[in-house]
């Protein structure tokens, strides 16, 4: 308030000497310092603000009180002063976002080369191999936004070849980055390079330190599949499943056929709305046979995915030892006979259907030893049918015949719409002879 009763006084200069005592005692107070210069600057004394400030940047002030100086001279059409000013604040505060203010600023004034070598400075700046945690952060930050924005001016400008540099050079710093890559995949897919953007995912999944993997080979297959180059995409699934093999793999490989098949119909039917876009006049000529041909060809690919796939994860469950990983196989056992039950319950093949519905595991009590005490507990496990018949071919078949009559009972118990019947059902001895077994054979186990 002093220096407002000493302006309606008209006593400026007393008013500069309580600012300057008060910024001398207490430089640290910020509030002090924006008074200060809005007294000079309402007055039109631009360079004695300009003073002020410079007296306030001795000090190191935050970011806002940078901004307020750049601010200033922008005013003032002091666009060389205030470029420099962000240089110093750089100094004090290199944080990634001061950099794009100091680039978008050369930019808004036409200054394109200039913004170049700030990006490029700043590259060198965050790029340097030094142990600092703090550097480290403001680098991970500087890598997703700093890079974004570089890219969208040269993209803006339509230079694209100083695109492909700015992506080569990050690279080559961090090969391990995904997005990097998928995104210089899509610049060259964009501009029609579609051999360009197939060589780069090439050089993305061959590197050995790569960051999350699977989202690369993923936007790989989607860009041949978008290019509807089908055969390359089975491949890559192909060397998928050999590198990796898991359940996701082999389930997604058979979504694939279905939706390739569907679209490939789709197209000899004219319901894929391209021709009609193109001609509509012009009638589009079917081939239903073609098109049920395609239809067919997928449900048959997607079945062999699965039934490979399966076979595939069950192999490596044998061979695997006791312990997580064996658990966890035969956890991705089930998860494609779940995927394989769904699918032909779409498609509507009741034989197919139930093929699988007899693949599918259960539910078995089971008992095994605790420690060195030769106590036993009792446990439940998922049992393949094709695991029990392996191990027991005799067995197995007894215990089908006694499935299939429990639930030939089941269906013939009385409920409230059909009466009892006469005379229950007697079981054949030969299959309660075998449920004894096996019990007995389970608490033997």
């Amino acid at each position: 308030m002093l220096d407002i009763q000493e302006l309606k006084a008209r006593n400026i200069q007393h008013a500069r000497n309580l600012f300057d005592r008060a910024v001398t005692l207490l430089p640290r107070i910020n509030q002090i310092w924006y008074k200060y210069v809005y007294l000079e600057e309402l007055l039109g004394n631009i360079a004695g603000a300009r003073q002020v400030f410079e007296r306030w940047m001795a000090w190191e002030p935050d970011e806002k009180a940078w901004s307020a100086y750049i601010k200033m001279e922008a005013r003032y059409q002091e666009h060389d002063r205030a470029s420099q000013l962000y240089e110093r604040m750089i100094a004090c505060h290199p944080d990634p976002k001061n950099w794009i203010k100091w680039a978008k600023f050369e930019e808004d004034r036409q200054k394109i080369d200039r913004a170049r070598e700030i990006f490029q400075m700043a590259f060198e700046y965050f790029g340097e191999e030094e142990e600092d945690l703090e550097r480290a952060q403001r680098y991970a930050t500087f890598e997703e936004i700093e890079t974004k924005v570089y890219l969208d001016m040269e993209l803006q400008l339509r230079e694209f070849d100083r695109c492909r540099k700015l992506y080569e050079k990050f690279l080559e710093f961090d090969p391990t980055y995904p997005s990097a890559w998928i995104q210089f995949a899509g610049l060259e897919r964009g501009l029609m390079e579609t051999e360009r953007a197939r060589a780069i995912y090439e050089m993305a999944i061959a590197q050995p330190d790569l960051y999350d993997p699977e989202c690369v080979w993923k936007a790989y297959i989607d860009f041949e599949e978008e290019e509807e180059e089908w055969d390359r995409a089975r491949a890559l699934f192909e060397r998928l499943a050999l590198a990796s093999g898991h359940v996701k793999v082999w389930t997604s490989w058979a979504k694939f056929e279905m939706s390739t098949g569907k679209a490939i119909s789709d197209r000899y039917l004219g319901l894929d709305g391209e021709d009609e876009e193109e001609s509509p006049e012009e009638p589009i000529e079917k081939d239903e046979v073609a098109a049920e041909k395609a239809r067919t060809d997928g449900i048959r690919l997607a079945r062999k995915v699965l039934q490979r796939g399966y076979e595939d994860i069950r192999k490596r469950w044998k061979n695997e030892p006791e312990g997580p990983v064996r658990d966890n196989l035969k956890e991705q056992r089930s998860i494609i006979l779940d995927h394989w039950k769904l699918l032909e319950t779409e498609i509507g093949d009741e034989v197919a259907l139930s093929k699988v519905e007899a693949m599918m595991p259960k539910p078995m009590r089971r008992w095994r030893k605790l420690d060195d005490t030769g106590d036993k507990e009792e446990y439940w496990d998922l049992v393949f049918p094709d695991d029990e018949k392996e191990r027991n071919p005799g067995t197995f078949k007894l215990l089908q015949l006694a499935h299939a009559w429990k639930a030939k009972q089941q269906e013939q118990q009385p409920n409230h719409n059909n009466p009892p019947q006469a005379e229950p059902t007697k079981s054949p001895p030969a299959i309660q002879v075998d449920l004894a077994a096996e019990d007995a054979t389970q608490q033997n186990a």
